[in-house]
């Protein structure tokens, strides 16, 4: 969590996007902190295109629950319209 808070905080998103994909390659879930520290700062980063795939790939995580979904999609609805 910490390395891809502090490359997600260096405008680095796709490093950090990376980073999740190869947790998610290889059965390590990010925790939903995680999720949302890369959704926000690619969101700020005007990369909402980006924000929308990951979370996709997030929506297909099983283990989450409908609860921690909402909280992705309304931090992302909220951020891109900053």
């Amino acid at each position: 969590m910490i390395l891809i808070f502090s490359i997600a905080m260096e405008q680095r998103l796709e490093d950090a996007v990376d980073v999740v994909s190869d947790m998610l390659g290889n059965s390590m879930a990010p925790d939903l902190l995680t999720y949302k520290t890369v959704l926000e700062e690619l969101c700020r980063g005007g990369k909402s295109n980006d924000a929308f795939e990951l979370l996709e790939w997030k929506k297909r995580d099983l283990s989450m629950g409908q609860k921690n979904y909402r909280i992705l999609v309304n931090a992302l609805h909220f951020k891109n319209r900053d």
